[in-house]
């Protein structure tokens, strides 16, 4: 009621909003431009990994956007089978970054086996 305006780039409420808040400070950076697909994968990112669910589906999401065009703000709300696409690029994409993620402390760990193994052979 006092009129004051405060604005967010990102924010999250609800169960888990402690972590979605946490991932969205890792994965989002406000200096760089995000394009609305990006956004929304990044939403998903984050409902993956906070929601109390084993599988995303458009039964348990809903995605709608707010755009600017031709001066008029425009709502759409994504149909059920886009919003599954968009649950399947974001599986894929999590994937990966685990696969990734994995192999650096794969390599990680063999570099202190390698460094344990030299030790232990300087020793002798």
């Amino acid at each position: 009621p006092s009129g004051n305006y405060g604005g967010w780039k990102e924010t999250c409420i609800g169960a888990n909003s402690q972590s979605a808040q946490s991932i969205l400070k890792q994965d989002y950076k406000e200096d760089e431009t995000i394009t609305i697909k990006d956004a929304l994968l990044l939403a998903v990112k984050v409902l993956a990994k906070t929601m109390d669910s084993t599988t995303l589906t458009s039964e348990k999401l809903e995605f709608a956007t707010l755009t600017r065009k031709e001066g008029k703000t425009v709502f759409t709300v994504m149909k059920p089978e886009d919003v599954n696409s968009l649950v399947q690029k974001g599986e894929a994409i999590r994937k990966k970054e685990e696969a990734e993620e994995k192999a650096k402390k794969e390599a990680k760990a063999s570099k202190r086996k390698v460094a344990k193994k030299g030790g232990a052979a300087a020793q002798a």
